[in-house]
């Protein structure tokens, strides 16, 4: 700690504004990452911001706080521009010169992390034990915490469920106390290692 305190503030800001540029980047598909990918995509980040931070300082003349400030807000936009627009237009590009056909991800549950442009309408999930979890309108769980349900970078899931099948059996039946005024809303988990299938139905959003 006493070693990072003793660097000049514009190399701590370099980092500082970089990782925070990698991160909002790379939301939820940090794991897969090596330390080599983490390290450069930071001095990227950092890099462009720094680019700010010293034209505010020169041009300006503002003082180093706004400057880093300023860099700050630099590193969220351009780790927000790459991952809603970026990432996808250099897969396109890439697909497009016929240089590769890969998504560049770790696996395919990642590919569902960077659909924005549509929402979940409907999700099933069967397990090791033949039980099915099912959400038939996730749509009206969007403003419930942790809604319409969570996917998480491991494969587990969150999710609010208004059917579902027991082990063993044959009926869906119908939840009826997922919601409850008193008691507040139920949520389920079922972890990684005892699901076998995972349907989602997204429809494109309006506007």
């Amino acid at each position: 700690m006493g070693n990072i305190a003793n660097q000049p503030w514009t190399t701590i800001l370099l980092f500082v504004t970089g990782y925070i540029g990698f991160h909002v980047a790379n939301t939820g598909m940090k794991n897969h990452l090596k330390a080599i990918d983490v390290s450069f995509s930071t001095l990227i980040f950092g890099f462009f911001s720094m680019i700010i931070y010293e034209f505010v300082i020169q041009v300006t003349a503002c003082s180093v706080s706004i400057a880093s400030l300023t860099a700050v807000i630099i590193a969220v936009i351009l780790g927000a521009i790459w991952r809603r627009l970026g990432r996808q237009a250099f897969q396109w590009a890439l697909r497009i010169t016929k240089v590769s056909e890969s998504d560049d991800l770790p696996g395919a549950w990642y590919g569902l992390f960077d659909q924005t442009k549509y929402d979940w309408t409907q999700i099933s999930v069967n397990t090791k034990d033949g039980a099915l979890y099912s959400c038939k309108n996730t749509v009206k769980f969007g403003t419930k915490p942790n809604g319409p349900c969570t996917l998480g970078p491991n494969g587990d899931i969150l999710m609010y469920l208004t059917h579902e099948k027991k082990p063993g059996q044959n009926k869906v039946i119908s939840v009826s106390n997922t919601t409850n005024e008193e008691l507040g809303d139920a949520i389920t988990y079922i972890p990684q290692e005892q699901i076998v299938r995972v349907d989602i139905r997204r429809k494109k959003k309006s506007g």
